[in-house]
This record gives structure tokens, C-alpha cells and sequence, in this order.
């Protein structure tokens, strides 16, 4: 696989955003004119904890491990953050889509690749993640 493909990942999580944020506005505003209330309210709510928990790290980390197969330095992507990003997320997505960390991990165990990869991130701390 490749940063293509990493690209048409984070261009679908942005859409399903877009999906699931007219269906909580459609759920909005039927909970006003119908007597299923507490129904539609309880589908908002869900369909907005999914996407502003579940797709929007799933963004993030899609998006800054396509940062680092670019090699834009972290602070440069984020400049101003308050939360420190899912580095264990963004070793999968490199692990999927970027076919150069497979150089080093060709001898060790699928359990293994992981802390692997982050590893690595930290001693490139300019390409991705200081902490």
C-alpha cells in the first residue's frame, strides 16, 4: 500500500463525517415536530459521540501519520494542541499504508511492530511526535 491509498482513507473518514453530522441535524430536528423524542434525541447523541470521539482521532492519527510519510515535522501539522495524539493509532496506519517500515520489522512478531514503530517515531521526534 501506499500514501494513495492513506489519502483515500482520510478523504472517507472526512466524508462519513460530513454523513453522520446531516444525519444528527435530520435526528435534530425531527426530535422537535415528533413524539419519539427521546428516540431521535438518543441517536444524536450517538451519532455525535461517534464522530467527534471515534472518527475524529481516526482522522487525526490517519492524518498525521500521512504527515509523517511526507516528512512534515509535527509542530509544523500541529502547532497549538492540547491532547497528545494516539501514537499506537498512527504506528497502524504506517504499518497499513506505508510499505518503507517494513524494512525493520520483516523479523519480528506482529505483537512486536507496534512499539516498534513508535519508537522509531520518537527518535525522528522532528518528523513526528516529542513528548
Amino acid at each position: 500500500m501506499s500514501k494513495e491509498f492513506l489519502k483515500i482513507n482520510i478523504k472517507s473518514l472526512a466524508a462519513e463525517a460530513k454523513i453522520i453530522r446531516k444525519d444528527e441535524n435530520k435526528f435534530k430536528r425531527l426530535s422537535k415536530h415528533d413524539k419519539n423524542k427521546n428516540q431521535d434525541n438518543d441517536r444524536q447523541i450517538w451519532l455525535e459521540a461517534h464522530r467527534t470521539y471515534t472518527v475524529r482521532n481516526e482522522s487525526r492519527s490517519a492524518l498525521l501519520a500521512y504527515g509523517y510519510m511526507k516528512g512534515i515535522p509535527y509542530k509544523k501539522m500541529e502547532a497549538k494542541c492540547y491532547e497528545k495524539p494516539d501514537l499506537t493509532r498512527i504506528a497502524d496506519n504506517l504499518i497499513r499504508f506505508d510499505s518503507h517500515t517494513y524494512w525493520h520489522l520483516d523479523n519480528l512478531p506482529r505483537k512486536e511492530w507496534v512499539p516498534t514503530i513508535v519508537n522509531y517515531c520518537l527518535h525522528f521526534s522532528s518528523k513526528v511526535v516529542k513528548l
